[in-house]
Protein backbone atom coordinates (compact mmCIF):
# COMPACT_ATOMS: atom_id res chain seq x y z
CA UNK A 1 0.00 0.00 0.00
CA UNK A 2 1.56 2.94 -1.20
CA UNK A 3 1.44 6.37 1.73
CA UNK A 4 -1.45 8.34 -0.76
CA UNK A 5 -3.28 4.65 0.51
CA UNK A 6 -2.47 5.44 3.81
CA UNK A 7 -3.28 8.73 4.12
CA UNK A 8 -6.83 8.50 2.18
CA UNK A 9 -7.19 5.94 4.64
CA UNK A 10 -7.02 7.95 7.54
CA UNK A 11 -9.48 10.54 6.30
CA UNK A 12 -12.90 8.91 5.74
CA UNK A 13 -15.07 11.26 3.02
CA UNK A 14 -17.14 11.16 0.58
CA UNK A 15 -19.07 12.77 -2.27
CA UNK A 16 -22.63 12.81 -3.40
CA UNK A 17 -23.75 14.20 -6.41
CA UNK A 18 -26.75 17.17 -5.74
CA UNK A 19 -28.72 19.10 -8.64
CA UNK A 20 -27.09 19.03 -12.02
CA UNK A 21 -23.12 19.72 -11.25
CA UNK A 22 -23.29 20.79 -7.86
CA UNK A 23 -21.59 18.79 -5.12
CA UNK A 24 -21.09 18.04 -1.35
CA UNK A 25 -18.11 16.58 0.58
CA UNK A 26 -18.02 15.04 4.00
CA UNK A 27 -15.36 14.25 5.12
CA UNK A 28 -14.04 13.51 8.77
CA UNK A 29 -10.79 12.50 10.67
CA UNK A 30 -9.94 11.45 14.27
CA UNK A 31 -7.09 14.02 16.05
CA UNK A 32 -5.80 12.43 19.26
CA UNK A 33 -5.86 16.20 20.68
CA UNK A 34 -7.87 18.43 22.83
CA UNK A 35 -10.91 20.11 20.76
CA UNK A 36 -9.38 23.47 22.10
CA UNK A 37 -6.12 23.05 20.35
CA UNK A 38 -8.38 22.22 17.10
CA UNK A 39 -10.36 24.71 17.74
CA UNK A 40 -7.21 27.48 17.76
CA UNK A 41 -6.00 25.87 15.33
CA UNK A 42 -8.58 26.51 12.62
CA UNK A 43 -9.58 29.87 13.88
CA UNK A 44 -5.77 31.20 13.55
CA UNK A 45 -6.57 32.30 10.00
CA UNK A 46 -3.30 34.49 9.35
CA UNK A 47 -1.57 30.97 10.09
CA UNK A 48 -3.01 27.82 7.94
CA UNK A 49 -0.69 28.96 5.33
CA UNK A 50 2.15 28.09 7.19
CA UNK A 51 1.15 24.22 7.35
CA UNK A 52 -1.32 23.49 4.80
CA UNK A 53 -0.36 21.93 1.59
CA UNK A 54 -1.08 24.21 -1.68
CA UNK A 55 -1.88 27.80 0.52
CA UNK A 56 0.34 30.31 -0.10
CA UNK A 57 -1.48 32.83 1.80
CA UNK A 58 -4.50 33.04 4.47
CA UNK A 59 -5.29 36.22 6.51
CA UNK A 60 -8.50 38.15 7.86
CA UNK A 61 -10.08 40.59 5.89
CA UNK A 62 -11.80 44.16 7.13
CA UNK A 63 -15.35 42.98 7.44
CA UNK A 64 -18.78 44.59 8.81
CA UNK A 65 -18.87 44.33 12.36
CA UNK A 66 -19.49 40.74 13.59
CA UNK A 67 -18.86 38.80 10.33
CA UNK A 68 -14.98 37.91 9.93
CA UNK A 69 -13.47 38.04 6.50
CA UNK A 70 -11.18 35.46 5.55
CA UNK A 71 -8.69 35.59 1.96
CA UNK A 72 -6.92 32.51 0.80
CA UNK A 73 -4.86 31.82 -2.22
CA UNK A 74 -3.64 28.48 -2.99
CA UNK A 75 -1.32 26.91 -5.79
CA UNK A 76 -1.31 23.81 -7.82
CA UNK A 77 -0.10 22.59 -10.66
CA UNK A 78 -2.35 20.85 -12.94
CA UNK A 79 -1.22 18.84 -16.31
CA UNK A 80 1.99 20.73 -15.96
CA UNK A 81 0.70 23.86 -15.41
CA UNK A 82 1.28 26.27 -12.16
CA UNK A 83 -1.98 27.64 -11.02
CA UNK A 84 -2.80 30.40 -8.38
CA UNK A 85 -6.64 30.30 -7.52
CA UNK A 86 -7.99 32.89 -4.55
CA UNK A 87 -10.93 32.68 -2.73
CA UNK A 88 -12.38 35.22 0.02
CA UNK A 89 -15.01 33.90 2.40
CA UNK A 90 -17.29 35.04 5.23
CA UNK A 91 -17.04 33.26 8.54
CA UNK A 92 -19.10 32.41 11.35
CA UNK A 93 -18.03 31.02 14.27
CA UNK A 94 -20.30 29.17 16.57
CA UNK A 95 -17.46 28.58 19.56
CA UNK A 96 -16.58 25.82 20.48
CA UNK A 97 -17.35 23.52 17.77
CA UNK A 98 -18.82 25.01 14.44
CA UNK A 99 -17.00 27.10 11.62
CA UNK A 100 -19.51 27.71 9.28
CA UNK A 101 -18.34 29.65 5.69
CA UNK A 102 -19.65 30.96 2.21
CA UNK A 103 -17.15 31.98 -0.27
CA UNK A 104 -18.08 35.60 -1.37
CA UNK A 105 -15.10 35.40 -4.45
CA UNK A 106 -13.23 33.10 -6.80
CA UNK A 107 -12.95 30.32 -8.82
CA UNK A 108 -15.99 28.40 -8.34
CA UNK A 109 -19.62 29.23 -8.97
CA UNK A 110 -20.80 28.61 -5.19
CA UNK A 111 -18.71 27.17 -2.28
CA UNK A 112 -20.33 27.13 1.35
CA UNK A 113 -20.21 24.71 4.57
CA UNK A 114 -18.79 23.92 7.63
CA UNK A 115 -16.06 22.74 9.97
CA UNK A 116 -17.40 20.82 12.91
CA UNK A 117 -15.47 19.66 16.53
CA UNK A 118 -17.43 16.20 17.51
CA UNK A 119 -15.53 14.44 21.36
CA UNK A 120 -14.54 11.29 20.22
CA UNK A 121 -16.71 9.13 23.08
CA UNK A 122 -17.06 5.41 20.96
CA UNK A 123 -15.01 2.88 22.76
CA UNK A 124 -13.11 2.33 19.86
CA UNK A 125 -11.70 5.81 19.99
CA UNK A 126 -8.92 7.44 22.03
CA UNK A 127 -9.30 10.54 23.61
CA UNK A 128 -10.10 13.57 21.09
CA UNK A 129 -11.88 14.87 18.52
CA UNK A 130 -13.44 13.84 15.40
CA UNK A 131 -12.63 17.23 12.77
CA UNK A 132 -15.94 17.11 10.38
CA UNK A 133 -15.80 18.85 7.29
CA UNK A 134 -18.84 19.48 5.08
CA UNK A 135 -19.01 21.88 2.09
CA UNK A 136 -20.93 21.87 -0.68
CA UNK A 137 -19.46 23.37 -4.15
CA UNK A 138 -20.80 23.91 -7.89
CA UNK A 139 -18.07 24.59 -10.21
CA UNK A 140 -17.71 26.92 -13.06
CA UNK A 141 -18.78 25.18 -16.09
CA UNK A 142 -15.74 25.62 -17.92
CA UNK A 143 -14.26 22.49 -15.31
CA UNK A 144 -14.29 19.32 -16.49
CA UNK A 145 -16.12 17.49 -13.39
CA UNK A 146 -14.22 14.42 -12.94
CA UNK A 147 -11.02 16.91 -12.71
CA UNK A 148 -12.41 19.03 -10.31
CA UNK A 149 -14.26 16.20 -8.11
CA UNK A 150 -10.54 14.58 -8.08
CA UNK A 151 -8.78 18.08 -7.09
CA UNK A 152 -11.18 18.39 -4.37
CA UNK A 153 -10.80 15.46 -2.67
CA UNK A 154 -6.89 15.57 -3.08
CA UNK A 155 -6.92 19.38 -1.04
CA UNK A 156 -9.76 18.42 1.26
CA UNK A 157 -7.44 14.76 2.49
CA UNK A 158 -4.42 16.54 2.63
CA UNK A 159 -6.02 19.81 4.44
CA UNK A 160 -7.27 17.27 7.35
CA UNK A 161 -4.23 15.43 7.38
CA UNK A 162 -2.29 18.59 7.63
CA UNK A 163 -4.21 20.12 10.48
CA UNK A 164 -4.56 16.54 12.67
CA UNK A 165 -0.21 16.63 11.93
CA UNK A 166 -0.26 20.17 13.45
CA UNK A 167 -2.14 19.70 15.85
CA UNK A 168 -0.52 16.97 17.38
CA UNK A 169 2.59 18.23 16.62
CA UNK A 170 2.12 21.13 19.02
CA UNK A 171 0.22 18.79 21.70
CA UNK A 172 3.28 16.62 21.76
CA UNK A 173 5.83 19.39 22.03
CA UNK A 174 3.85 21.64 24.86
CA UNK A 175 2.04 21.06 28.17
CA UNK A 176 -1.46 21.42 28.48
CA UNK A 177 -1.53 25.28 30.21
CA UNK A 178 0.63 25.81 27.47
CA UNK A 179 -1.98 25.04 24.89
CA UNK A 180 -4.48 27.33 26.14
CA UNK A 181 -2.17 30.13 24.65
CA UNK A 182 -2.57 30.94 21.13
CA UNK A 183 0.35 32.56 20.40
CA UNK A 184 2.01 28.96 20.17
CA UNK A 185 0.66 28.51 16.95
CA UNK A 186 1.14 31.55 15.23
Amino acid sequence: MSQTDNVNQEVDWKIEKLKGRQRRILAQIQIFCPSNLVWQILTNYDALAEFIPNMVQSRRLEFPEGVIGLEQTNVKTIMGIKRSFRSVYEIEEKFPGEIRYKQVEGEVKECYGLWRLEDGKSSEEKAGVRLIYDFVFLPQPIHPMALFETFVKQEVVATMVAIRQQAETIFNSSSNAEIQDLSLIS
